[in-house]
């Protein structure tokens, strides 16, 4: 064999496990986006006026410093169409220092104000906020809704958690839509994104039985469940860290698309960039942590939803799944155009790769009924994905955030 034979021989072997891993990455998401078409399809709309709503529900709001935007939320929640005498909201105050609770008691909510500098963060006023709730309701509480300060809820949410509570349901999670998709190209992207993870992944595994991802926001448990774990998760990803927590204990989160809550997207390069290396780093985390634990389950136990969770955790960022094969394929095609061999395979075996990327993107895109102006904005995707490198650079620094920090909100 010549020289760049083998040297041809020796890049393709190098590249094989990255390769494998993105083949397989690659059919698994075509998977999903083939289940949330077919569920798509079957799905039937919810006979919402036949069931005489019957939870009681109180509503967590976790608040610091919140004053541009606790307003909004609450005129949102008091607005929902469900009997009043079942519904209560309270506001958590968690180490505020402006007019956030005071807004809160105006707007008729029950304020909880907590001040504890040596554990901050939404996990930890979520956990005490439950605990002085249950303790303090004489058992009114039927189920605990959590919702972001900065949300705006669709006003049958509460209509469409009660259905799904009054046939079993025990952790829940509304559909997270965005106020401001399309003010900027990187706000039109995380709608798109959002799409994929809250639309078409929760689609596809509310058909196959599998967990959903539980996002922090818009979340609903029933009261055993609350009784029984309270909120035990305090990390970057808190969210994550308590699906998997469920999983592990036998509870299935399930997804609930009519019950619709909308955030606002940030807006300016700081925002992004601040919530951005908070969600990637507690991600990175949890799947360090968990993701391999799933696996071994899974071998041990045939559980498909632990595979699907396993393979959840462990699928990277969409711009890295396209941006990775992009890298290669440009790569690979002029080596292979020098020294011809066996890089001819392997790049055809990358563009494979990008199309399952592409597949997934696309076809969830088109599953979910994205807004047409969502494609359009897929030409950003090279911006997008230098400003990804630009964030992993920061966090491979060391200089992204170690704790909850609160994305700045603008009124």
């Amino acid at each position: 064999m010549s020289f760049t034979g083998t040297l041809s021989w020796a890049l393709g072997l190098l590249q094989a496990p990255l390769l494998l891993i993105w083949l397989w990455l690659a059919l698994y998401l075509v998977f999903l986006t083939a289940s949330g078409l077919v569920a798509k399809l079957r799905e039937r709309k919810s006979s919402l006026d036949e069931i005489a709503p019957s939870t009681r529900f109180s509503i967590l709001v976790p608040a610091h410093d919140e004053e541009p935007v606790i307003g909004e939320c609450l005129d949102s929640l008091i607005a929902f169409d469900y009997p009043e005498e079942l519904r209560r909201v309270i506001v958590i105050a968690d180490n505020c220092s402006d007019q956030t609770a005071s807004i809160a008691a105006s707007k008729g909510a029950t304020v909880y104000e907590r001040n504890d500098m040596s554990k901050r963060g939404k996990g930890y006023a979520l956990d005490w906020a439950m605990h002085k709730l249950l303790s303090e309701d004489n058992r009114w509480t039927d189920a605990v809704l959590v919702f972001d300060a900065d949300t705006e809820a669709d006003p049958r949410f509460l209509r469409h958690m009660d259905e799904r509570l009054q046939t079993g349901g025990l952790a829940l999670q509304g559909r997270y839509d965005l106020l401001n998709p399309f003010d900027n190209w990187r706000t039109a992207l995380l709608y798109s994104a959002l799409l994929l993870h809250n639309r078409l992944r929760p689609l596809a595994r509310q058909a196959l039985g599998w967990t959903t991802l539980l996002k922090g926001n818009g979340m609903c448990f029933a009261r055993s469940v609350v009784e029984r774990f309270g909120w035990n998760t305090y990390g970057l990803a808190e969210d994550i860290e308590y699906t998997t927590g469920l999983l592990n204990a036998g509870i299935r989160v399930e997804s609930v698309p009519g019950a619709v809550l909308y955030a606002q997207a940030p807006q300016t390069s700081r925002q992004a960039d601040s919530q951005r290396m908070r969600w990637e780093g507690g991600r990175f985390t949890a799947a360090r942590r968990d993701g391999l634990l799933m696996l071994r389950d899974f071998f041990r136990h045939r559980s498909a939803a632990k595979l699907d969770w396993a393979m959840d955790l462990l699928t990277p960022p969409v711009g890295i799944l396209v941006g990775v094969p992009i890298v290669m394929l440009l790569l690979d095609i002029p080596l292979f155009v020098l020294w011809n061999g066996v890089l001819g395979f392997v790049a055809w075996s990358w563009a494979t790769a990008l199309c399952g990327a592409v597949v997934y993107v696309m076809g969830g895109l088109l599953v979910s009924g994205a807004d047409r102006r969502a494609y359009l904005y897929l030409l950003c995707t090279p911006i997008f994905l230098i400003w990804k490198l630009k964030i992993y650079a920061t966090m491979l620094l060391g200089k992204g955030p170690r704790g909850w920090v609160r994305t700045e909100r603008i009124a």
